[in-house]
């Protein structure tokens, strides 16, 4: 099993993380709520919990010469997660997948500055893919009821000193 980098997480004295929590261009403002009852919610790599909210910095859609913040947040649908991201207008984008939320940004944020539509990974823009974040999140309670998802290992710190942060049930309830 790989066993991922992340980093210490200040807590509060109830073992919950204190947040917001900055990762470079990612700021965590909630990890949300997991919706383990329907299968949508999470696949084997991911969680999405409900109510996780982020705000990043990405190119702008309306200045080829700047970035804007977007608020990224995971809603509860009828038939799934709906991932909304609200834009520097306060407009607002909502898909079925993180990654056609984010295609949406990059194809007008591109078109101002006349580059081709690459790739979006969703799961990446969205900080899904941040080791701390994931670790967070596989952290909230009824995270271990996700029948698809794989349970990942991670180390807190790096070098000298670092030690495993083993997931069990007792550590991981906040």
């Amino acid at each position: 099993m790989i066993v991922r980098k992340v980093h210490k997480v200040e807590r509060d004295e109830f073992g919950r993380p204190v947040l917001p929590i900055q990762f470079g261009q990612i700021k965590l403002v909630s990890l949300g709520t997991v919706e383990y009852e329907n299968e949508k919610y999470h696949n084997q790599r991911y969680i999405f919990p409900v109510g996780y909210t982020i705000i990043r910095d990405f190119a702008s859609m309306s200045d080829g010469d700047k970035l804007s913040q977007y608020i990224a947040t995971v809603l509860k649908g009828d038939d799934g997660p709906i991932f909304e991201i609200t834009t520097e207008t306060g407009s607002k984008i909502n898909a079925s997948t993180a990654s056609t939320a984010w295609a949406q940004v990059i194809k007008v944020a591109n078109s101002i500055r006349s580059i081709p539509l690459g790739n979006a990974s969703g799961p990446e823009l969205y900080g899904f893919t941040t080791p701390t974040i994931a670790m967070l999140i596989q952290e909230l309670p009824n995270a271990e009821k996700c029948v698809e998802f794989v349970k990942q290992m991670f180390e807190v710190g790096a070098g000298r000193g670092s030690k495993k942060h083993k997931l069990i049930e007792e550590e991981s309830k906040i």
